[in-house]
């Protein structure tokens, strides 16, 4: 009986608990730039590229493994992060556009103190 107790005592700990929700995350495609130039996430976690400009942007996996595909003005992509995935990328139109996801924490920003 105890162990039937604390099966069912733990099976309502594990619900109550509080599930793990994926952040999304969001990178402008700027047209010279990508903004933030580098993202902070975690494992799991979402990114949604959005096309901010009139004209046709993309981002690519450095490998070439995913991509947006061409987003035309206000068109968004959504990658979902794994641990297989590749973290750095860049514009299939812009040779200097080049961004980056980083699963370390977010340095602190100075308030020029």
């Amino acid at each position: 009986m105890l162990r039937v107790k604390t099966l069912v005592t733990a099976a309502a700990l594990a619900l109550a608990a509080p599930a793990a929700i994926a952040a999304e995350h969001t990178i402008m495609l700027m047209g010279d730039a990508y903004f933030p130039e580098v993202t902070y996430v975690d494992q799991g976690d979402n990114i949604r590229f959005v096309n901010v400009t009139e004209t046709p942007q993309s981002a690519t996996a450095t490998d070439g493994s995913w991509s947006s595909g061409v987003l035309s003005a206000n068109e968004s992509f959504v990658l979902q992060l794994d641990g297989d995935t590749v973290l750095t990328f860049a514009s299939d139109n812009n040779a200097s556009m080049a961004g980056a996801i980083s699963y370390e924490p977010a340095p602190l920003v100075s308030s020029g103190d």
